[in-house]
């Protein structure tokens, strides 16, 4: 967003003064950065949602966008369709007259050892690094046509994935009822942020949860959506994307209005469409067996 010099002074300026000043530049300056890249992973949402269909790995880019904002918008993406995704934008380029290049930033959607991944892709890239969540890289301008297709072979060349940051299934972290698991309890589970590797986001089990309505969508009704209900109340709105690739994608088949469910999800608020909006995220869904006295 700025010069790196204006972090060195911090470091090493003998005033106190003036590094209370630097401080409060450098705070407005990554309050810009977040804002900036969160308009990219919108922008990715929309193109996403408009999509015809998509691959196991999210790869989309433009040259307007801004390398360095790529991370937080990645993340975003990740957090949001469980896959996979890279990023690519271009700084502005010098006068040199030389070959552009694209850089980029790449996270895992927990499943994939991204710098295997793209070690097994090398052919298509300048230079990349990073561990196994998270990494960055750069390409010619002329071989990113080649990025998608070189990713997804170097996917499967790797098999099945094994699920690296839970180290097993995941508990709860604990229980809630419908009328808990609210915007209250979301503002404070925010205090734990940022999730990520070591501190996997926080997810907990509802139980007596019935389905009011639900509904699929997307270009393929890939996506789902359940409005919940308990007796108490309280309403809330579920939402769980690609199902057909979830664990519980054969529950879901099975589910009508009126049906009881016992749901493991994460709480967030979407910003998509510019419309901030509280909901659950499924994480696993059981349906609840009716009993017949």
């Amino acid at each position: 967003m700025d010069s790196p010099k204006k972090a060195f002074e911090l470091l090493t300026t003998a005033s106190g003064e003036r590094a209370k000043e630097i401080a409060k530049e450098l705070i407005a300056l990554n309050k810009s950065r977040k804002i900036e890249g969160m308009l990219v992973a919108r922008e990715v949402k929309r193109r996403i949602e408009s999509a015809p269909a998509l691959g196991n790995i999210i790869v989309m880019g433009h040259t307007t966008w801004r390398a360095s904002l790529l991370g937080i918008a990645a993340t975003s993406v990740v957090e949001t369709y469980g896959k996979t995704v890279f990023l690519w934008g271009m700084d502005p380029s010098d006068s040199s007259g030389r070959a552009r290049i694209i850089k980029g930033s790449c996270r895992s959607d927990g499943n994939v050892n991204i710098v295997e991944l793209m070690r097994r892709a090398e052919g298509v890239f300048t230079d990349f690094g990073g561990h196994e969540f998270s990494g960055g890289f750069s390409i010619a301008e002329k071989s990113i046509h080649r990025l998608p297709e070189a990713l997804e072979s170097s996917l499967r060349s790797l098999g099945t994935p094994t699920t690296m940051h839970r180290g097993g299934a995941r508990e709860p972290e604990g229980f809630l009822t419908l009328a808990e698991a609210n915007e209250e309890a979301y503002e404070a589970l925010r205090t734990l942020a940022p999730f990520g590797q070591g501190n996997p986001k926080p997810f907990f089990r509802i139980g007596k949860a019935r389905v009011a309505k639900l509904f699929r969508f997307g270009g393929h009704r890939e996506h789902a959506k359940i409005f919940l209900s308990d007796e108490s109340g309280a309403e809330a709105e579920a939402i769980s994307f690609f199902v057909s690739r979830s664990s519980f994608h054969e529950t879901f088949a099975l589910l009508s209005r009126g049906d009881t469910v016992t749901v493991d999800a994460s709480l967030e608020r979407s910003t998509f469409g510019g419309k901030p909006q509280f909901r659950l995220r499924i994480e696993s869904l059981a349906l609840v067996p009716c009993r017949f006295d």
